[in-house]
């Protein structure tokens, strides 16, 4: 893996001071995540606010980085997207949307080292980002990721995309399931937010019993199916597509 600076921890210790100050946080489950080797951590995705409190929970409990994905407009210098709405003169309602934060963004996401991933995925970018991730764990930092691929819209939790399972395969690494959810407010903010680490899916779990007879595909979707039902319990989400496999 490339050497560059690395300020994690110079930006964690008054980001998770920041984060104290807004939320109440109820962590759990941190006994499942694995001490002496990087992992990938899979979470749900319901809010802004679910990586940084998933990466300063894992990081209070390890004391090791978490490398989180985050969408590569952040890298470029666009910011984070804000939605507004606003009414015509015939009461229509329209969107709007605004970018803010830009420059700021782009330095904490590389002086991170986050991971960047295109949306709009194509064949080269998908194997630039899995390589990436597969060098990330390699050098031996775990990886973030909201499974789901973006934002749920409605609150139920949708079922994670295979992806990142591959990678775990590729790289014989274990994933640890985490739920974040929050408890209702009546200001900007949830007042208190549950973060919830499950038990770790290991390289001896996917490659034994009924995974030993499948090819890598079904088992990659065998192992996101079986994630997907970990961390809608975690979460306590509804699922929005209920195609149980097992």
């Amino acid at each position: 893996m490339e050497s560059k600076k690395d300020s994690y921890f110079r930006y964690y210790r008054p980001f998770n001071v920041i984060l104290g100050a807004y939320f109440e946080r109820h962590v759990t489950g941190v006994e499942n995540i694995p001490q002496d080797e990087p992992v990938i951590v899979v979470a749900n995705h319901v809010s802004f606010w679910d990586s940084p409190l998933l990466a300063a929970a894992y990081t209070q409990a390890t004391n090791k980085p978490l490398r989180l994905v985050a969408q590569k407009e952040y890298f470029d210098g666009d910011g984070v997207r804000i939605k507004k709405d606003e009414y015509d003169e015939d009461g229509r309602q329209i969107s709007k949307e605004r970018r803010i934060g830009g420059s700021a963004i782009k330095h904490f996401v590389e002086a991170t080292r986050m991971i960047p991933v295109d949306r709009n995925t194509t064949k080269d970018s998908l194997v630039a980002f899995n390589r990436t991730v597969g060098e990330t764990l390699q050098f031996g930092d775990s990886v973030g990721i909201h499974g789901e691929g973006t934002r749920s819209r409605d609150g139920r939790m949708n079922n994670l995309r295979d992806g990142f399972a591959r990678i775990a395969v590729d790289n014989h690494v274990s994933i640890v399931p985490a739920g974040v959810s929050y408890h209702d407010s009546d200001s900007w903010h949830p007042k208190a937010a549950n973060i919830a680490f499950g038990e770790p899916l290991t390289y001896h779990d996917y490659n034994s019993g009924m995974f030993r007879l499948l090819p890598t595909g079904p088992k990659v979707k065998l192992m996101s199916e079986i994630l997907t039902q970990r961390i809608a319990k975690l979460s306590q989400q509804e699922r929005s597509h209920k195609k149980a496999i097992i």
